[in-house]
């Protein structure tokens, strides 16, 4: 087994052998990485869920970008709009002023042909 051969042939645990693993540069170098990276992935979704993308805002963006909704249906404007004003007064849904400029810009340059 692995942990016999690393300790020269000796029976070792498993915390003395991630100990070992730990301890070497290479390895410690990758631990290092794999924490930053979770640490940022924690980040990046706490911040989703505090500005509702995945639920709320994510489907309104999709649907305002492709002009199709989740069945494929072609939305329409007036839809579109009542889902922005539900989005902008609804006071269960806190969006910041630079999500609220992003979803009007993108609404206008998809949707009102602005450019």
């Amino acid at each position: 087994n692995a942990a016999r051969e690393a300790s020269g042939g000796n029976d070792i645990s498993t915390a003395e052998l991630l100990d070992k693993l730990r301890r070497s540069p290479q390895d410690r170098d990758n631990m290092e990485r794999l924490d930053l990276h979770t640490t940022m992935l924690s980040s990046v979704f706490r911040q989703f869920e505090e500005q509702s993308i995945t639920t709320v805002l994510g489907l309104l963006e999709q649907d305002i970008a492709c002009g199709v909704d989740q069945a494929g249906k072609d939305v329409k404007d007036n839809a579109l709009q009542n889902a922005l004003r539900r989005a902008f007064t609804d006071p269960a849904v806190t969006l910041s002023s630079e999500t609220r400029l992003r979803l009007l810009m993108l609404y206008f340059s998809c949707i009102a042909n602005i450019s």
